[in-house]
C-alpha cells in the first residue's frame, strides 16, 4: 500500500542521513588524529633545524 511506501521512503532517507553523519563524525575524528600529529610533525621538524 501507498502508507507502507512512504515508511519505507522514510527508512531510506534515515538511512542516508544517518551515513552522512557516520562520515562527517569519522572525517572530524580522523582531523583530530591528524592535526595533533601535524603538529608533533611540525616541531621535530622544527628541532632538527634548530639543532643544524
Amino acid at each position: 500500500s501507498a502508507s507502507q511506501c512512504n515508511v519505507c521512503q522514510q527508512i531510506l532517507v534515515i538511512k542516508k542521513v544517518s551515513k552522512v553523519f557516520h562520515f562527517i563524525f569519522k572525517l572530524i575524528l580522523t582531523m583530530k588524529m591528524i592535526i595533533p600529529m601535524y603538529h608533533f610533525i611540525e616541531d621535530i621538524v622544527k628541532l632538527k633545524y634548530f639543532v643544524i
